[in-house]
């Protein structure tokens, strides 16, 4: 074969292969796409995400809310049996006079008994020193329920906690035990910041968990808990399974 000569593929009877001219060169070239093209697959991945979105949003809300109930539902079987051992009591730390704080600190004694290992077990996930922010127990179970009657209320700094026996509670399967009060820790210790929180109440309808005193658990917004009717507060008496009117004889769910 002479020098710039190309070689031909051919069969054995001398004719041309079929193949030859499907393997010249720019037969398998490709070209790019075109801008329009780009746009026009973009535009369609950005429909396909805003259809997910929602969904996945949902459902990962959904699952938070499962967790929380579950979580507040062992929490409500942690102090009745805490109640068990300890003549009948609901947590009860006595060295905070005011119910609002004792009934923040609930978990202080169980702590201390051993019921929980740390914080984390309590509010896992939280800030260090913010699990009533997660888990709250209702301030009726520190404070007199005498007191929580309409025209009956004291100021607040004149509300003096006591221990509540379990018994006192008229019905266990509608009262409030424990609650998530807020969808997060209102202070990042960390960075010093306030965080923006959606509250139980008394804004805006969010869905929060809420464990009954029987141990049973069910989710709704403040509302719900209160026979839909507005609340009305009296010293701070009266929000629905946190300081419910009539405290341990009142009721939440209708």
């Amino acid at each position: 074969m002479g020098t710039g000569q190309h070689s031909t593929s051919r069969r054995p009877d001398g004719s041309a292969s079929p193949w030859q001219g499907a393997f010249s060169r720019g037969a398998f070239s490709r070209s790019a796409f075109s801008l329009v093209e780009l746009v026009v697959v973009l535009g369609v991945v950005m429909i396909l995400i805003s259809l997910l979105l929602p969904g996945l949003a949902g459902a990962v809300s959904q699952g938070k809310l499962t967790r929380d109930l579950a979580l507040l539902r062992s929490h409500a079987a942690s102090i009745a049996m805490y109640a068990v051992e300890f003549d009948d009591i609901y947590p009860f730390w006595g060295e905070y006079s005011n119910p609002t704080i004792a009934a923040q600190g609930w978990y202080l004694p169980m702590l201390e008994a051993e019921y929980f290992s740390s914080e984390q077990e309590v509010a896992p996930g939280i800030q260090e020193g913010f699990p009533y922010e997660t888990a709250a127990m209702s301030k009726c179970m520190v404070y007199n329920w005498k007191f929580m009657r309409p025209g009956y209320t004291v100021p607040s700094e004149e509300q003096v906690a006591e221990p509540v026996p379990t018994r006192m509670v008229a019905y266990p399967s509608l009262k409030g035990l424990v609650f998530r009060p807020s969808s997060g820790p209102a202070f990042d210790a960390q960075t010093g910041m306030q965080n923006d929180v959606d509250v139980f109440c008394c804004g805006d309808l969010w869905i929060f968990p809420v464990a009954m005193a029987d141990g049973s658990a069910e989710a709704g917004d403040y509302l719900q808990f209160n026979n839909g009717k507005p609340v009305t507060e009296e010293n701070g008496i009266g929000v629905p399974v946190s300081t419910t009117w009539f405290g341990v004889r009142g009721i939440d769910r209708w």
